[in-house]
């Protein structure tokens, strides 16, 4: 994921600077909506099913469930990690072969 994510936010810095500078203040925001620090069953039942769409929830809790036991992950938890693994691949892959012909161009 972090690879396709990557390829994104690398070729779009290279034409719009901006996102060099937006990034931290994102992955910042993503933090703190991830159960790094706390557990996800500390959220609301009602929210627990929009929580598990975070596709790094479930590699949070995956990892947490084999170190540390407790609950196992839940179906929507690992289909939305895989399902944001591929989209950010995928999406990463055509955005660099789309846009990397103009890099040195722009370089």
């Amino acid at each position: 994921m972090g690879l396709g994510l990557t390829l994104i936010v690398a070729s779009l810095t290279v034409y719009h600077r901006d996102f060099g500078y937006a990034v931290p203040f994102v992955l910042q925001a993503w933090n703190y909506l991830t159960p790094i620090v706390y557990s996800s069953s500390l959220s609301p039942e009602r929210w627990q099913f929009l929580y598990s769409l975070n596709p790094t929830v479930g590699l949070i809790e995956g990892f947490r469930w084999s170190v540390l036991g407790g609950v196992p992950i839940t179906f929507t938890m690992m289909a939305s990690m895989v399902s944001g693994l591929v989209a950010s691949l995928v999406i990463g892959m055509a955005v660099f072969q789309k846009i990397e012909r103009g890099f040195a161009d722009i370089v």
